[in-house]
């Protein structure tokens, strides 16, 4: 597209998407927006595990594909809470967690954090949490991790050549591990303990749907990992594997991985922190609810993330917001072939309607929080979860064309099938046989990919999933202006214009009853006026 003058006035779509966007901002601004959100609590650390997935992206381009690389940011993580462990003199006193830290960083300036892990007396090893400024550019100076060393940030990690002051006591730290205490798998690993097992309302009901599909709690970990190591990834109930061992090229593996880090395991993480937020909150209690509200703030920090900007110049043709590498991102991509962009879903430029919606849904769900109306959140928190389907289900029509139109490429078909795996378990619930033709279509190695079976799957089910046919769009093909062949949108039956003709018949009958009715009432009426009841005379002829 032509980039308009940025001095040009928007259009009326592009100030109703404006309008949408403040009220989801809202009026506070005590902490930097994550896009169109405005948080209550400091979660820059949280917005920053993008960065990590922007690493992996990164070395799974390289040539050769640097596997190794890719798991030590999966597994280390980097971006996201910083940790330093210092061997240290023998404590002669406990640490308790939280104890003041002071030190200096390898630049020279000022650092400071807290004790991660209680350590006992006797204790030679010491964990240090740094702590984070609400900056989101420079939230931590010291980001290691597993990041190859061109991702690392050293300058605020503590220098070791230095004192280090924790608590009461100064002492010279002999060596230094700089760690992450959050990364991509742990979002899987953990999933057990905090979807399956909490005690705020687990389990949850979407990770139960995927532990039901899948048979297994760390699924996305296994997916992920299948796709590094290039082994076959067979699931305990049979349903929904992927054998990366007999696919196991570059191009399949790499997208299983890089799709598979957000739409398996992020995905599902921010679910859990909607999930979390709701279940920790204390009905009608203004003053009670600042860490629901954190979990809320945590929950859209993993589905925008920190590489999410502004747009450089006010251009109505283009999305509000741009870059990015998370679920936000994802929908505005989707948006445009699906024609799904604009306030009002029918574009196939500017800001995905469902990031517009979601906006929406993510300030009203955080002010109901703050307010302690904690049924209304729950309201909310259902309906987050089923459009952050829609570009997950886009995403699977897509490459279910392209496969089974197009003849698609390997890497075409790992997208497909990474795609549908997203979203598999959710319309298995729905549906077992149409989550079976969705799947025996997009896995590795299907024999054929029918759109037309793939589409008529989810449509079937649109309902079920709590969104529609307009919510979903059709894949758009913008050199004809018109649909591809076979993949226009459904009809929601609220908003079909064609009736059969038995319908057409039956509401000719009942407007002609209703007339007779309307025609013997007015009969009636006059008669009565007219002091000539009707009623009256018949009851005189039968005596």
């Amino acid at each position: 597209h032509l980039r308009r003058s940025a001095t040009r006035r928007p259009s009326r779509p592009m100030l109703r998407s404006a309008a949408v966007l403040s009220l989801a901002i809202g009026v506070q601004a005590s902490f930097e927006p994550i896009g169109a959100y405005q948080p209550a609590s400091q979660v820059t650390d949280h917005n920053a595990l993008d960065q990590d997935q922007a690493a992996i992206e990164a070395v799974l381009s390289k040539v050769p594909v640097a596997y190794g690389q890719a798991r030590s940011v999966y597994t280390e993580g980097g971006n996201s809470r910083a940790i330093s462990v210092l061997t240290i003199p023998a404590l002669t006193t406990g640490m308790s967690k939280g104890v003041a830290v002071k030190a200096t960083g390898e630049d020279g300036n000022p650092v400071s954090g807290a004790v991660w892990l209680a350590a006992d007396t006797g204790s030679t090893q010491i964990s240090v949490v740094y702590d984070v400024s609400d900056v989101q550019a420079n939230h931590v100076r010291c980001r290691v991790g597993g990041l190859p060393v061109e991702f690392q940030r050293r300058d605020g990690c503590i220098d070791t050549n230095k004192t280090v002051t924790i608590g009461p006591n100064s002492m010279q730290a002999t060596m230094v591990e700089h760690i992450s205490g959050r990364d991509i798998e742990g979002f899987s690993t953990s999933a057990k303990a905090r979807m399956w097992e909490c005690s705020n309302g687990c389990p949850y009901a979407e990770y139960s749907s995927f532990y039901d599909y899948y048979g297994t709690h760390t699924y996305a970990d296994e997916w992920v990992k299948g796709a590094i190591d290039g082994i076959n990834v067979a699931y305990p109930r049979g349903r929904g594997s992927a054998d990366f061992s007999r696919f196991n090229d570059d191009a399949t593996r790499v997208e299983a991985i890089k799709k598979g880090t957000v739409y398996l395991n992020i995905w599902m993480y921010v679910v859990r922190e909607f999930e979390d937020a709701v279940g920790d909150c204390e009905d009608s209690c203004i003053n009670c609810n600042d860490d629901p509200v954190h979990a809320w703030d945590e929950g859209v920090a993993f589905y925008t993330g920190s590489l999410v900007r502004p747009q450089s110049t006010v251009d109505p043709t283009m999305p509000l917001f741009e870059g990015g590498n998370l679920l936000w991102t994802l929908n505005d991509k989707r948006c445009v072939n699906f024609k799904t962009c604009g306030a009002n879903g029918d574009s196939t430029t500017g800001t995905a309607k469902v990031n517009l919606d979601l906006a929406t849904q993510f300030a009203i769900g955080q002010h109901a929080l703050r307010l302690g109306q904690c049924t209304a959140g729950d309201v909310v928190k259902d309906r987050v979860v089923n459009l952050m389907r829609i570009g997950l289900i886009q995403g699977t029509l897509r490459y279910a064309y392209i496969v089974g139109e197009l003849a698609g490429t390997e890497k075409e078909r790992a997208e497909g099938a990474v795609f549908a795996a997203s979203v598999l378990p959710a319309l298995h619930k729905c549906s077992a046989t149409a989550a079976t033709t969705v799947y025996d279509n997009m896995k590795l190695g299907a024999s054929s990919t029918s759109m037309a079976a793939v589409k008529r799957a989810f449509e079937d089910n649109y309902e079920c999933l709590g969104i529609t046919c307009a919510d979903v769009g059709g894949l758009w093909f913008g050199a004809i202006n018109d649909y591809y062949p076979g993949a226009a949108p459904c009809k929601d039956a609220s908003t079909s214009s064609t009736l059969s003709v038995g319908g057409i018949v039956g509401i000719t009958i009942a407007i002609l009853v209703a007339i007779i009715l309307l025609f013997l009432l007015c009969v009636v009426v006059r008669r009565e006026r007219a002091g000539k009841p009707l009623f009256l005379n018949m009851e005189k002829m039968r005596t």
